[in-house]
């Protein structure tokens, strides 16, 4: 199947983020792309060829979306991706899977926190306007509505310091 663009898909098409636990080398990120391109061109539930397309975000993001119209992503295809996800993390020392780092986005540059600190207030003092990444969005319209969002309108709002927010 020809190599879609993100842009191209219908809003309602399903979406996967990838988190890796450190920026990309731009060597390591050409990798990754021609990697994706290889899987998402063959990528096929029950012998169906997924319309699928990718980016790479920020040096540190793994967007994968499918446009579902055409034909829908199964529980099989989408543990073959997992695989192929963990297998390529593997390859070139990056975890795409690891779910125990949070992500913000402060003058164009991607900063990690452990999860640990981000749930006991560490480094969100004062930055409740600071952006995050919400990757648990599953379509691309709400990948381009609500990926990044304020820290104080992510679920991260219960742990910033309330006799500050709005300052």
């Amino acid at each position: 199947m020809e190599l879609l663009k993100l842009e191209n898909l219908p809003g309602n098409s399903r979406l996967w983020v990838y988190q890796a636990d450190r920026k990309l080398s731009n060597e390591e990120e050409e990798r990754v792309a021609l990697e994706v391109s290889r899987f998402v061109s063959q990528w096929a539930a029950h012998g169906n060829a997924l319309a699928a397309a990718f980016e790479i975000k920020y040096h540190q993001f793994l967007v994968i979306a499918v446009n579902e119209n055409v034909a829908a992503a199964t529980g099989c295809s989408i543990d073959s991706s997992v695989r192929f996800i963990a297998e390529l993390g593997a390859a070139i020392d990056i975890d795409f899977l690891n779910r125990q780092q949070v992500a913000f986005l402060e003058e164009g540059e991607v900063l990690l926190r452990s999860l640990s600190e981000v749930r006991k207030g560490i480094g969100l003092e004062g930055r409740h306007d600071i952006l995050t990444f919400n990757n648990s969005v599953a379509s691309l319209d709400q990948f381009r509505t609500s990926w990044q969002v304020p820290v104080r309108e992510s679920w991260m709002a219960r742990f910033l310091n309330t006799d500050s927010v709005g300052s």
